[in-house]
């Protein structure tokens, strides 16, 4: 079986992907779509082109980190904040 990296498309369709990804996160802020833009990065970080510098692997890897981290801590608020309001009913005072 082929490994996982050499079936990624190519990069720069992966980058228009994160790109997009990351606008609708601005929108929505949904910690899933997060985890899945930390993915992509991670898919950078490790892609097999050689379009692609060490600097920009090394950027991608430490976003994706980041992302990841953000979208824990998104899950962790919204999960408190549900907890404590009746089931997630937003309270608006």
């Amino acid at each position: 079986m082929e490994p996982a990296r050499k079936r990624l498309p190519p990069a720069q369709t992966l980058v228009a992907a994160t790109f997009f990804l990351m606008t609708k996160h601005a929108a929505i802020r949904c910690p899933l779509v997060g985890r899945i833009i930390a993915r992509q990065l991670q898919y950078l970080a490790e892609h097999p082109s050689e379009t692609l510098t060490p600097q920009l692997r090394d950027v991608c890897a430490k976003l994706s980190a980041q992302w990841a981290s953000d979208a824990t801590e998104q899950e962790r608020t919204r999960a408190m904040s549900s907890a404590g309001n009746a089931g997630g009913a937003q309270v608006l005072h």
